[in-house]
Parts: C-alpha cells; structure tokens; sequence
C-alpha cells in the first residue's frame, strides 16, 4: 500500500510539474513558436486559406497534451506495482497515434495551398535544410 502511495505522489508531482512547464512554454509554442508556423507565415496565404488552416488546429491545449503524456504512466500503476511492459506498449500506442494525426494534419494544410505557394514551401524547407 506504500508503495502504491508513494507511486500516486510521484505522478502527481510530475504532472504538477509537466503542467506547469507546458503552461509557461507550451503557450509560445501555440503562438506561433513552433518552426511549420514560422513557414506558413512565409507563404503570402490568402484570408480563405488562413481560415481554413485556424480550422484545422483542432484542440492544441497545453493541458490535453500533458494529460496524454502521463496517462501511460497512470494506467501502468496499481496496488501490484509498475507494469513496465504496459507503460511501454501504452506510450508506443499514443506516440504512433500522435505521428499519424500530425501526417494527417500536415496533409490536410498541403492540400489548401496553391501550385505556386507548394513550390515555395519546397524551396523553403530546402533552404532551412542547408
């Protein structure tokens, strides 16, 4: 029983602490922080197109993220101990999950751009690759 006591305090704590480190940084990376938003901006999008991507964004709460990061940690821990194969198997399912709604996201912004405006995004990734 302390054992399992102890474990909930750990989790708390992280949580605690990834939540407010996700509020302080997280919070520049949803305003315009993160380096795909920095590009777009470089694409002279029209006001139909900026819609379009402002609709795509979905739900990119600070808090949301961190809870799916801990939930494998939760789930992996009860009055036995930590099932580390569990937490394994947990973490590898959310993290190909997140892989694939990005994919999924970025294929959806591709697809709102002109001809002209993919050649540029091309020519700019090219650029930041050198």
């Amino acid at each position: 029983m302390k054992k399992v006591t102890i474990a909930v305090a750990t989790v708390a704590v992280l949580a605690a602490g990834g939540l407010f480190a996700s509020n302080s940084a997280g919070m520049k990376h949803c305003k315009g922080g993160h380096h795909m938003g920095k590009i777009i901006k470089q694409l002279d999008l029209t006001s139909a197109q900026k819609s379009q991507l402002k609709a795509m964004r979905g739900d990119m709460n600070p808090r949301k993220m961190m809870q799916k990061r801990i939930s494998p940690i939760i789930e992996s821990i009860d009055d036995q101990g930590f099932n580390k194969t569990l937490f394994i198997e947990n973490a590898r399912t959310n993290f190909e999950a997140s892989i694939e709604k990005r994919a999924d996201k970025f294929e959806k912004m591709y697809q709102v751009l002109t001809p002209e405006q993919k050649t540029k995004l091309v020519d700019i990734i090219n650029e930041k690759k050198r």
